[in-house]
Order: C-alpha cells, then structure tokens, then sequence
C-alpha cells in the first residue's frame, strides 16, 4: 500500500491532470461554514442513492463533504429541487474553492431569482451580504444581480416587510437598500423603522423626521422623542424646536439623562427669556437623586456663581452621584468669570442646534 503523494507532488499531479480537481484530497477550510465531519466508511452512499431513499435532507450534509465529487454531485441535486430555502447552501458553495462548483452554485442562485421567491431571497439577505466579506473569490456581480432582483417593483413590498423583522441583520440590510436606492415613500417606513429594536435603524430614521408631512411628523417625533438612544432622541427634539418651539417639551428636556440635550434645551429657553437658572433651583429640594444631580449640573452649566453657598451642602449628600456632581459644579463655579447665558451670541446660536 503506498503513501498519500506529499503536498508538493499533489500540486504538480494536479498541473499535469493526475489528480482530478474534484479529487477526494481537495480539502480546504470553507470561509461561510464548517465542514460536516462524516463517519468514516468503506463505501460513502451517493446524494442519488438518499434521493432515492426519500432522505433528500441529507443531501444537504453532502453539501459540505471533504470530497470535491461529492459536493459537486449533491449540488446537482440542490439545484434539481429548484427550492429556494437551499439558497444558504448555495450561498457556502459559491464561494466553494472549486471553481465548477462556485460556477455551479451561482448558477443555481439565478435561477431561482422568479417573482415568487423574492421573499425567500429577502429571508436569506444577511447570508448573500457575507459573501462581501470573503476572500476567495470576487462576489460583487452576484450581489449587485440579487439586489437589482429584489429591487423590483413587484419585490420591494417584501424589503419593505423585512424592515419589521426582528432579525437585526436582517431589518438593517432590507432598510439600507430601501433607503440608498429610494425604493419608497419615507412614510411608508420610518414610523416601523423608529419602532425597531436595532439602533442603528432608529438613527437612520430619525435623520428622516423632515422630510414627513406635519401629522405623521408629529406621530413620528412622538416616539422618537421617548428613544433611549440619545442620537434619536436628540434629533427629534431638535425637529420639534425648530417646527413648533416646543417650549413646555424643552422645559422637560433640562432634566433629560443627556447632557447634550440639556444643553440644548437650556439654550433654547434662555434665547425665549425664559429664566432657566431659576428652574434648576427649585428642584434643588428634589428627593429624586437624577432629577438633583441634573438641577445641580444646570446651575454649574450657567456659571451662576452666587449659587455657590446652596451647591456647598450637597457635598455631604447621601448619594454619591450627587456629590461627585456638586464637587465638578462648584470647581466650575470657582473659575467662571461671569454667566453663561451672558456670553452667548443669540444672532448666531441657531447653528448650534
């Protein structure tokens, strides 16, 4: 019994068509998935041999065998079922590191791009976008195809599903090419998009706000306004100053867990002549520790030195946020040379916000 060919004289079998390209030997670590280890056996059963046996599912695990022959064969069969939920797999095996079978699993992916898989096309988005990530081979057609397929008119109803689901890859890359490719109306998206668990999706749509129509930009601002993101929160508040004023929200937002927001909110009543100084203290009596730290935090932000003697008891407080915020106030106040408000610059403080 001889010895398996060394790496070098495998390389040069291979040049000179001793060993096939579809070889048993061509084992290769696969970029989208892990191979299916097999038990070994003296004869391994043909993917034919389980269609015959009705275990068409086993055909799958073929799919990832160490054989080249194998995978090529049970991708033949893949592509006979002509069933689109086998796109994950076609999708690992166009990347495959043998060429006919790359060519093979593209060439099944197309096929299956008709009207009636279009949401199984959008299921599987995520699994088509990694293929951007590997290496092996170049898949920006195969992308660019698929896209331009679920860009049809008939198909974006199922990008526009997508945007709802809770699949966060998912949401994100059916949002991403309706918003890039302007599939559809703002309305028809943003009110779901603000509703969704993934941040990123939330950002996006709150950049969105201006463009809607003052009813459904008021329904929109309402949920954004409430966002625990402080990108989405602060953008709608900002939208809400500039169409309505919103001065009884921007009294709300001094005491926001942001200090950006605050800072906004306190700029904005200080341009209207509201004394904000004086609403800050009078919640220095406040039980709530975050509403306290807050109201401390405003009186620094304003400079208003002869607070001075009414931010020195908290020091002692009982909260140890509190006093971590009254110690930076008072060093604020010990180098402030006059009030904040008296220094800002109205005729230009709308390019602030």
């Amino acid at each position: 019994m001889s010895a398996k060919p060394g790496i070098f004289k495998r390389i040069i079998g291979q040049l000179t068509g001793q060993y096939p390209t579809l070889s048993e030997d061509a084992v290769q670590t696969d970029d989208t998935s892990e191979a299916v280890l097999q038990p070994k056996t003296s004869k391994p059963q043909r993917s034919d041999e389980l269609v015959v046996s009705g275990e068409i599912h086993k055909i799958k695990e073929f799919a990832y065998n160490k054989d080249g022959r194998m995978r090529h064969d049970a991708l033949n069969k893949l592509a006979a079922l002509n069933d689109p939920e086998t796109l994950p797999i076609l999708y690992a095996r166009a990347n495959d590191w043998v060429p006919e079978i790359r060519n093979k699993a593209i060439s099944a992916i197309v096929d299956l791009t008709t009207k009636q898989n279009a949401a199984i096309f959008v299921k599987y988005l995520p699994n088509l976008y990694h293929l951007k990530k590997c290496t092996r081979w170049k898949h920006d057609g195969l992308v660019a195809d698929i896209e331009n397929y679920l860009m049809e008119q008939d198909n974006v109803i199922h990008l526009l599903d997508g945007i709802s689901s809770k699949d966060q890859k998912l949401a994100t890359a059916c949002f991403r090419l309706v918003i890039d490719n302007e599939l559809a109306p703002v309305e028809d998206f943003v009110l779901n998009g603000l509703k969704h668990n993934h941040q990123r999706i939330r950002i996006k749509c709150s950049h969105l706000l201006k463009d809607l129509e003052d009813d459904l930009r008021q329904k929109a601002l309402d949920i954004a306004i409430r966002d625990r993101n402080v990108a989405v929160r602060r953008e709608a508040f900002m939208q809400s100053i500039k169409s309505w004023g919103s001065e009884p929200l921007a009294k709300e937002k001094l005491f926001d867990p942001h200090h950006s927001i605050r800072e906004i909110a306190t700029l904005h009543l200080g341009k209207s002549g509201s004394d904000v100084q004086y609403t800050y203290l009078r919640h220095l009596n406040d039980e709530d520790p975050k509403t306290l730290r807050y109201a401390i935090w405003g009186i620094g932000f304003l400079k208003g030195k002869e607070c001075v003697q009414l931010i020195k008891p908290f020091l002692e407080h009982e909260n140890a946020s509190v006093r971590h915020q009254a110690k930076i106030t008072l060093e604020s106040l010990s180098n402030a040379p006059e009030r904040f408000l008296d220094t800002v610059e109205w005729n230009s403080i709308d390019t602030f916000y």
